[in-house]
Order: structure tokens, then sequence, then C-alpha cells
């Protein structure tokens, strides 16, 4: 959410309760039409001009396959099976609550046993150091890359965010700083 305090907090309370509305049963497929609903539902209640970006997933955990949609958000890192971590390339979206009218597109991933998939919010990327600098998208994906590839899910959140405190010590944090990281194991016998 655009801003920080009060504001972005009642803002994300208004747009979390949008989205609950808006993905059920019947659009559990269709992640760009919840965008988009989402989108026309807040532009009325938004006399304070704020946004929201969203990254919005919906997984088959039987098949693997993920249905996304991009509200403007940082796009993940994955890692297939045996390769190193890359930013996943697509159209991005336009953040949510700023324009009527916006158009989100429906892509399609198909993870397969072995795949990272790495989620997080511009906090981590716009993280700041003691000497103003940036943590940033190239620093992130050497840090993921320096994961083993054995490493669980949890590694990867707990790397990422010691990678990210280590960076910003001596500044105050200046956004939220949220990671997911999901891997895609092997069928049970």
């Amino acid at each position: 959410v655009s801003d920080k305090g009060m504001p972005a907090a009642l803002f994300m309370t208004v747009v979390i309760s949008v989205m609950r509305a808006r993905a059920t049963a019947d659009l559990i497929g269709r992640p760009e039409e919840i965008l988009r609903q989402i989108n026309e539902l807040l532009i009325p209640q938004n006399a304070m001009c704020q946004f929201v970006t969203m990254f919005l997933g919906i997984l088959d955990v039987r098949t693997g396959t993920l249905v996304y949609a991009d509200g403007g958000h940082n796009h993940p890192f994955l890692e297939r099976a045996g390769d190193t971590p890359k930013m996943m390339a697509f159209s991005g979206g336009i953040a949510l609550g700023i324009m009527s009218g916006a158009e989100y597109e429906c892509q399609t991933l198909q993870l397969q046993p072995g795949d990272i998939l790495f989620l997080y919010t511009d906090g981590v990327t716009d993280s700041i150091a003691a000497d103003e600098s940036f943590y940033g998208d190239d620093r992130l994906q050497r840090e993921l890359t320096a994961i083993p590839a054995d490493a669980s899910a949890a590694d990867w959140v707990d790397a990422s965010m010691r990678s990210v405190f280590k960076f910003a010590e001596g500044h105050a944090q200046a956004d939220d700083i949220t990671v997911l990281a999901l891997r895609i194991l092997p069928p049970t016998a």
C-alpha cells in the first residue's frame, strides 16, 4: 500500500476486505478478473488517492499449475530445479486503486518438483543501508543464487531476511518487509 501509518493501514483493511469479497469460488481460476473487480471497487473509496500493488496467484497443489495476474507488484523470482533463480518476466498490470477500467492479464506457470517461487514486497529491495544505498533487485538475485540447491522454502525466507537486515543495519526500516518462498515437493507415494 502506498503511504505509511494509519491512512495506509486503513486502506489496506479496505483492500483485504474487498479482496476477500471478490475471491470467490466462481472466480477461482480468474485472478485477472479478481484484480479488475478489486480495482473498480477501490476507486470510489479512494479519496486520498492511495494505491496498492498486488501479485495474485492461485496454485493448484495437485498439479503444480499456478494462474496469476499482476497489479504492479515486484516480479517474483523463480528457480527451476537445477537452475539459478531468475526474476519472472511478464507484462505487469497497473497498481490497484489508480485508474478505472484497468485490465489485468492472466498468466499460467507450470511448477515442477524442485522449483522454488520467491515473492517479496518492495520493502526488501528498497531497504536502505547506513551509506544510503538501496538493497536492489541485483543484490536480491545474488543472495538467492547463493542459497544451496537443496535448501527448504524456510531456508530461503531465513537467508533473504538475514541478508536484508544485515544490509540495513544502522538505518531505520522505512517500509514493510515481507517474503514468501514456495518449494514444490515431489509427489509422495
